[in-house]
């Protein structure tokens, strides 16, 4: 499920009215620089949309994430930070920069990670890609208002082409890294069993956001040699470290998918001619490209929501394997085996040509029920279940 239209909206405007007002101010150096910032967001969406493969998230969400990170985030912070200055806390020169920008900055941000945490949308968070991702969007989003509004301060032309290459060429992951800390702490709490554990883990995420966020922004107050040295010394190498940790989150998930299609299969959930090409996201890519060219987008939706409803129940199954179900989580376990059913019905014409399965014949032979293995209730099916 997606964002609601309403908060997207809201958010928009808020990013809108932001960015008519950066353009009023300095409509020159907006012009120039607003196509670079494009240019930037295209390519790190673009990175985030590839890591997002196994199990895409819904993308009015996705829209929601990066207007809240360039609309309500960006406002919050500034009025925040005018509300600071005013009492004169934390509004000194240098503390400004190293203290109160990432204290509040990051905490406008990682808003939006820790409310997908509550609510029906709790749902969606069902590994550390998923974190990882809205965290992104919505450090993105923010990024991109903050680079305008850079942008819009300079005076001169000169100083317009080196603040876009500072920020763009050096700094076009740097929001989003920040807010990777706390999408890691998200995660790491959402593996606690205990609200001691997870207050530790969404607080840790937390600082570690605003250190990164600290280190970057203070090197400024050295001058290009500072700013250099935290690039090379440690943006970089917190960088790879996250890339490296994304591509193994990446791989995981198509790890936990395919430990769990052999037990749809044994609980007739899905075929194994199906479950062969689920397992793989090239194989999926030529499915849907296949259900195009028969029946056009409509059956590529039709198999993209039967590929998206087995991959969430494999992430939830895999959950409740180890020991982190709840009894929301049986409650949802048994709404997506109903969804699975649902959509592989819908989805038949173009799954290998599979048809709906028949009523049994009066007298026949009854169809197996799914393997108490596959349950998330220990000790008996569940009321209603299939």
């Amino acid at each position: 499920m997606g964002a609601p239209l309403g908060l997207i909206i809201f958010a928009t405007v808020l990013a809108a009215g932001l960015l008519t007002f950066i353009t009023a101010v300095n409509p020159m150096t907006f012009a120039i620089g607003v196509i670079p910032a494009l240019l930037g967001v295209t390519l790190v969406i673009s990175c985030y949309l590839w890591l997002d493969r196994w199990e895409p998230e819904p993308r009015r969400l996705l829209i929601y994430a990066f207007v809240w990170g360039g609309g309500f985030a960006t406002v919050f912070a500034l009025g925040i930070g005018f509300g600071f200055a005013s009492l004169g806390f934390l509004s000194g020169p240098v503390t400004t920069i190293v203290v109160q920008a990432p204290l509040v900055e990051e905490f406008a941000k990682g808003m939006f990670v820790w409310l997908m945490l509550t609510g029906i949308r709790r749902k969606e968070l069902s590994t550390l890609t998923d974190c990882l991702v809205y965290a992104g969007f919505v450090g993105i989003g923010f990024g991109f208002v903050e680079d305008l509004l850079y942008f819009s301060t300079q005076t001169s032309l000169t100083g317009t082409l080196v603040t876009i290459v500072v920020r763009l060429a050096l700094g076009v992951f740097a929001h989003p890294l920040f807010t990777t800390m706390t999408a890691i702490g998200v995660y790491v709490s959402m593996q606690r069993k205990t609200a001691a554990g997870r207050t530790v883990a969404l607080l840790g995420g937390y600082l570690g956001a605003v250190v990164l966020h600290g280190i970057w922004d203070g090197s400024t107050v050295f001058g290009l040699a500072g700013y250099l040295l935290a690039y090379a010394g440690v943006m970089v190498p917190v960088f790879v470290g996250v890339i490296v940790l994304a591509s193994l989150s990446r791989k995981h998930e198509g790890r936990m998918l395919n430990l769990q299609l052999p037990a749809m299969v044994q609980a007739q959930l899905i075929g194994p001619a199906e479950a062969s090409w689920l397992s793989a996201l090239g194989n999926r890519r030529r499915r849907r490209l296949a259900a195009k060219r028969a029946g056009g987008k409509p059956a590529v939706k039709q198999v993209q929501r039967f590929t998206d409803a087995v991959t969430e129940l494999a992430f939830l199954q895999d959950r409740i394997d180890r020991g982190l179900g709840t009894p929301k989580t049986a409650q949802l376990h048994q709404e997506l085996m109903q969804a699975v059913s649902a959509e592989r019905l819908v989805a038949a014409p173009h799954l290998n040509q599979i048809t709906a399965p028949r009523p049994p014949m009066p007298g026949g032979p009854q169809p197996p029920a799914p393997p108490a293995s596959y349950n998330p209730i220990p000790g008996g099916p569940i009321p209603g279940g299939p």
